[in-house]
């Protein structure tokens, strides 16, 4: 089985830089995950931060009565 490597001219670019031999479209892909993990992150924090506060002011609301 003959597998052919082909090397394109960005990949050059990386591979004769002495960065790791990364495609662009990876680092797109990798770029976009992050973003994605980081808002999905924030919103979960928020959530999570805003029903502990609200639990929070329950709990000490029912305990001063």
């Amino acid at each position: 089985m003959l597998i052919k490597q082909v090397i394109r001219p960005a990949d050059a670019h990386y591979l004769f830089n002495g960065h790791p031999l990364v495609f662009p479209e990876f680092l797109e892909c990798i770029t976009y995950l992050k973003t994605a993990v980081q808002k999905w992150a924030a919103v979960a924090i928020y959530f999570f931060i805003g029903s502990n506060i609200c639990l929070c002011l329950f709990i000490t609301i029912m305990i001063s009565q």
